[in-house]
C-alpha cells in the first residue's frame, strides 16, 4: 500500500474510534486461556513486505499466507439456538 493510499484512509478515518479506547488504556484484557481457535499473523513473517495491516498492505500474500491454516468448524448450537429445525 503506497503512502498515497495511506494517506486517503488516514482522511477519511474517524479518530473517535481511537478516543473512545481511552477508557481501556493500561488494562489486560488478555483472556486468562484461549476462547475460540484464533490464528494471529505476524506482518514481515505471515506475508513478506506487509506492512502493520497485512489484509490491507498485501492482500494476494495475506491470503495465501491462509493457505492449509483454516479449518471448517461446523456451527454448534449456542446460547440456547439450536440448529435442528
Amino acid at each position: 500500500m503506497g503512502v498515497d493510499s495511506e494517506l486517503e484512509t488516514l482522511a477519511v478515518w474517524d479518530e473517535r474510534t481511537a478516543l473512545s479506547l481511552a477508557a481501556l488504556m493500561g488494562a489486560d484484557l488478555t483472556p486468562a486461556a484461549p476462547v475460540v481457535p484464533s490464528l494471529v499473523q505476524l506482518a514481515e513473517r505471515s506475508a513478506v513486505g506487509a506492512g502493520h495491516a497485512i489484509h490491507r498492505d498485501d492482500f494476494d500474500g495475506f491470503t495465501a499466507s491462509l493457505e492449509g491454516r483454516l479449518w471448517y468448524y461446523p456451527a454448534t448450537p449456542r446460547y440456547g439456538h439450536s440448529t435442528d429445525r
